[in-house]
């Protein structure tokens, strides 16, 4: 029981490096996202621009 004090810091410093870890990776996951979503909003233009597009975008439709 001397070292209950150290067995508490180790624990609490474990924690929070996880709640950091945990809140970089919720992050980078926005950014992720949104820079996919911007690709697609991308795409689409550029296959609404396209000369010769024919609608869809779907090759087994069109």
């Amino acid at each position: 029981m001397q070292h209950l004090g150290y067995l508490w810091a180790a624990c609490t410093v474990v924690w929070g490096g996880t709640l950091v870890y945990v809140g970089y990776l919720v992050r980078h996951q926005r950014r992720l996202e949104a820079e996919l979503d911007r690709l697609q909003a991308l795409v689409q233009r550029l296959e609404e621009t396209a000369p010769g597009s024919r609608g869809t975008g779907d090759p087994a439709t069109d």
